[in-house]
């Protein structure tokens, strides 16, 4: 693995940290308030010992906003390339605590996120564009690649990731091709431009049996040798593209700019040298433009080294054991210090199967003037019309990862099942409000269309749209109580 490469991720795994930050800043009290959605009491609960946090510690947004904060200082000193192995390990170990504070609100990216960060800590990512290496006087080594068991670890694990979610995906919905299809369908999923496109039945099954495709064979392409540079880079090239079309039909949070981030790592030296040449830089970086030259290999120590490849073996054995569907693994590898403790926990089943609950919350909220409003919708009068883009009515990513596990039935949703969400909605709305315009009552209902008549067609491209909807109840409750009424 070229170190300019391993600069290049660590640069942009440090943008992705702020990103996140940004993104979560935005719901600090609804996400980690004990007056939010998800208390600390109602999490411990939930939780085992080895689900540690500091952001436990922390009960009010203020509080929390300062570890934000620090971990926004380590992520600029990751970019930067500053204290390097400090920085990204400081950065991994705040990510994961901020990841047990509220799991269920987490996707494939964090996940991903995380393991990528913990292989980086094994690996020398201050060698190239760092402030460490200006501070330090030393000319950059010439053509220095990075090896061993940690650089294995890293590449494999985006191998992984691809590989297994293709394993996962060999089903009746992928090998039909109408998973794509189904998925848009899913009111949670679909951006405007996934359902705008939706319909479009003869291009999605071809796009579904191109991901399989994809995902199955990009894996080992990845590994060709470096000589094979051109090869390399149009897989890169159409991995990158992949993702993009992805996360502009579908709402997949941090998951395309993480998987971009770590195909970074697969970009050979004779691009970079390719790129110094045409830039005039060839010789004036450490490199040498001899493509002949022998590189100089970079590890950090043994120790690291035989770390980074006992962690390796029970990543893959992870992953393995989760293709029965579980995520634990057998025997001492359900060990909660193992795969709650260091957050080695990983399943790539995303979107392996149509979504089987598709609809859209509605927050009706009586008010003391007696109007009944959406607060979900920005306080707008309620409507039992399907919203255009249902997806669009939340925040960001992890509100709608929120709501779409609350979709599901109660008993499957348990740790959402309290009266908390609604708390906190109502709660919200009052604290904005005049007493005249305060919520009296609160129900969150979820809707799903009925299944039409055999004569009809199966989506609504006909008239007789909408068709009635079915409301299902989930929490019913006046806005003090602590507790709410599952219906």
């Amino acid at each position: 693995m070229d170190c300019r490469s391993l600069a290049a991720f660590r640069i942009a795994a440090g943008l992705a940290l702020l990103w996140d930050l940004v993104i979560r800043w935005g719901s600090l009290e609804a996400m980690y308030g004990d007056t939010g959605m998800f208390p600390r009491e109602e999490i411990a609960s939930l939780a085992n010992t080895w689900n540690w946090s500091f952001h436990y510690l922390c009960g009010d947004a203020g509080c929390t906003g300062w570890l934000f904060l620090l971990s926004g200082l380590f992520a600029l000193m990751v970019v930067a390339g500053f204290q390097t192995r400090l920085a990204i390990g400081a950065s991994w170990l705040l990510l994961l605590s901020l990841h047990h504070r509220v799991p269920m609100i987490l996707n494939g990216g964090d996940v991903l996120l995380r393991m990528l960060l913990f292989w980086a800590m094994f690996l020398p990512c201050g060698e190239r564009w760092s402030a460490d290496r200006v501070i330090s006087g030393k000319r950059p080594p010439g053509d220095a690649v990075a090896g061993g068991p940690a650089a294995a670890a890293v590449l494999l694990q985006m191998a992984i990731m691809y590989l297994f979610s293709a394993i996962l995906k060999t089903n009746s919905d992928w090998i039909s091709g109408h998973a794509l299809e189904g998925t848009l369908h899913h009111d949670l999923y679909a951006t405007a431009t996934g359902a705008a496109i939706r319909d479009n039945s003869g291009m999605l099954r071809i796009a579904t049996w191109a991901t399989l495709i994809i995902e199955y064979i990009a894996p080992f392409i990845l590994f060709v040798p470096s000589r094979c540079w051109l090869v390399r880079m149009v897989t890169i090239a159409t991995l990158w593209a992949f993702h993009i079309v992805i996360g502009m039909l579908m709402e997949v949070g941090l998951f395309s700019v993480v998987s971009m981030t770590g195909l970074l790592l697969f970009i050979p030296g004779s691009f970079w040298n390719r790129l110094e040449r045409l830039t005039g830089h060839a010789g004036k970086t450490g490199t040498t433009a001899d493509s002949q030259s022998t590189p100089q290999l970079c590890r950090i120590s043994p120790a690291a080294d035989i770390t980074a490849a006992i962690c390796l073996g029970l990543v893959i054995l992870i992953n393995i054991s989760g293709l029965g569907g579980n995520a634990g693994g057998p025997g001492f590898l359900q060990h909660r210090a193992l795969l709650t403790g260091l957050g080695f926990s990983q399943r790539w089943g995303m979107f392996e199967k149509i979504p089987d609950q598709d609809g859209w919350f509605i927050a009706a909220a009586t008010l003391a003037d007696n109007q009944m409003v959406d607060l979900l919708n920005g306080g707008k009068p309620v409507t039992w019309t399907r919203p255009a883009v249902p997806s669009e009515l939340f925040p960001d990513h992890r509100w709608r990862k929120c709501f779409r596990e609350f979709s599901y039935q109660p008993a499957e949703s348990l740790p959402l099942r309290d009266s908390y969400i609604a708390r906190y909605l109502c709660h919200d709305w009052n604290e904005n409000h005049p007493p005249e315009r305060k919520v009296l009552h609160f129900e969150l209902i979820f809707c799903m269309e009925l299944q039409p008549p055999d004569n009809l067609p199966a989506r609504p491209d006909s008239a007789t749209w909408p068709l009635p909807v079915r409301q299902i109840s989930f929490i019913s409750m006046q806005p003090d109580d602590r507790k709410a009424v599952a219906e």
